[in-house]
């Protein structure tokens, strides 16, 4: 889940939702932050809750809304 194995790019965004106990301490090679280096559009979001919490209610319409938001930006590209 958190190791990067790519080598090379992809031509596609990658957004993440960041839990609010998102773990930020990895080594580089399995960091998420590291996503960055495999696209032109790399954004982070904070996300509502923790990860194992966050498609839980009160949550889960918090995390819906955002993802949407997050959908209708790309859409609107």
């Amino acid at each position: 889940l958190n190791a990067r194995a790519e080598t090379g790019t992809v031509d596609c965004p990658i957004i993440q939702i960041e839990a609010n106990d998102e773990i930020t301490s990895f080594g580089r090679k399995i960091s998420r932050s590291a996503w960055n280096e495999l696209t032109r559009h790399y954004q982070v979001f904070g996300g509502f809750g923790g990860h194992m919490d966050m498609l839980k209610q009160p949550n889960l319409e918090q995390n819906a809304r955002l993802t949407k938001a997050i959908l209708e930006g790309l859409m609107g590209k």
